[in-house]
């Protein structure tokens, strides 16, 4: 894990390869920006339940090691839905998944201050849930119905060690 990043991986196969060898992958990182939102893939909930499925935990166990890793950052667990299913519901819905998320952190010993869960409901499609011809996209609803993390704010500790950090280097560029 880097400070200041998300962690990724990259799958290399040596199939086809007849002798030992050294493999190199470029694998990005993605920054921990202030108010974007990264789709944490791979956290399910059962249908219209907030209830985390078990292979949401290889995910949230790495967003654990993030948080750990990084301290000093405020994040928002935003939950959506796809359009199926009333409004208001679908709002309660994504809000009770973003706390389960949330409760998961929790129980893994993040500090509850760092973290704020929100229900975004059916607001923010990221896919379309209808074909052009009006016809039902299952892969677009899958897409929709999905977990983001956001980076919102640093902790006190966070801006008063950026405080010492900046006094220390104008205390340098003085001479002291």
């Amino acid at each position: 894990l880097k400070d200041g990043y998300f962690p990724n991986d990259a799958t290399v196969s040596t199939m086809g390869l007849k002798r030992s060898d050294t493999l190199f992958r470029e694998i990005p990182l993605k920054k921990l920006e202030l108010n974007q939102s990264i789709v944490l893939k791979d956290v399910y909930y059962d249908f219209d339940k907030s209830t985390l499925r078990e292979e949401s935990n290889n995910t949230l166990s790495r967003l654990v090691d993030i948080l750990n890793s990084n301290p000093g950052i405020i994040v928002e667990l935003g939950s959506h839905t796809d359009s199926k299913g009333d409004d208001m519901y679908n709002q309660k819905l994504s809000q009770r998944r973003a706390e389960s998320v949330v409760r998961y952190l929790k129980k893994s010993g993040i500090d509850k201050g760092r973290l704020v869960a929100k229900g975004y409901g059916e607001t923010q499609f990221i896919a379309e849930n209808t074909n052009p011809d009006g016809s039902d996209n299952p892969e677009g609803r899958q897409l929709n119905r999905r977990t983001e993390i956001k980076v919102i704010g640093k902790t006190e500790v966070e801006i008063k060690k950026k405080a010492v950090s900046l006094d220390d280097a104008q205390k340098d560029a003085e001479g002291e």
